[in-house]
């Protein structure tokens, strides 16, 4: 590499990413600091929105942050390097260990997923946000209450089945979920949930903790921690 005032064109590329980091590390900052409903024009430069932008992710309002972390954790940990990670595949496969780690995962999952620990209450219940509806937003408020006494009165496997009932994992991925899981509220007897979309939908037919803890027991218990209908 040529060298320009004792340091390499590495060197000096790698000084230009750090101020670019320390400069967006600011404007999340700012963004996380803003509570209401304000455009983020005036806390990200218009280069990163731009960047945004072109990813598919569009930036209005203070509620689509969430979209800018997981947009930029997904450019920083795979896109940006995209060409290195090939080249470790390539390598790898020299001795067929990509195959092996490919078909047994497992074995390699504490080398490539940080922090891989069971989920706690507060982790279940801090992952999902709720979507009342206008017409019945009291009953359904009542519902997401015996919920919350529900997933706070669970543990260990049990927990691991709730998250796996909406999400089709037992453990929460470090980066998260895309889309946020949700939950929703039907009028039926018993809970459902789309893994694919991440959404649980919680019934609204019971008027008492004790049925409603039931009626999830029974669906955790009955479908392997897949929602019934």
């Amino acid at each position: 590499m040529l060298i320009e005032d004792g340091k390499t064109q590495r060197e000096q590329f790698s000084m230009h990413e750090q101020i670019k980091i320390k400069k967006k590390k600011i404007n999340y900052c700012q963004i996380e600091d803003k509570n209401e409903h304000q455009i983020l024009n005036s806390s990200v430069d218009e280069a990163f929105i731009n960047k945004l932008n072109k990813s598919g992710i569009f930036i209005t309002e203070v509620e689509d942050r969430p979209s800018i972390f997981q947009t930029v954790a997904l450019n920083r940990v795979i896109l940006e390097c995209k060409s290195e990670l090939d080249q470790l595949v390539e390598g790898l496969q020299a001795l067929n260990v990509h195959t092996f780690l490919i078909n047994n995962p497992q074995v390699f999952e504490e080398c490539f997923v940080a922090d891989i620990k069971d989920p706690n209450p507060d982790d279940i219940l801090n992952l999902l946000y709720v979507d009342y509806s206008s017409s019945n937003k009291t009953n359904e408020e009542l519902m997401y209450s015996f919920f919350v006494k529900y997933i706070k009165t669970c543990e260990g496997d049990r927990l691991k089945k709730v998250l796996s009932f909406f999400s089709g994992e037992e453990t929460i991925p470090s980066v998260g979920f895309t889309p946020q899981p949700c939950i929703h509220f039907s009028s039926s007897l018993y809970p459902s949930s789309a893994t694919c979309s991440f959404e649980l939908v919680l019934p609204t037919s019971h008027t008492s903790f004790d049925k409603f803890k039931a009626s999830l027991d029974e669906a955790l218990d009955s479908n392997g921690g897949f929602g019934c209908r």
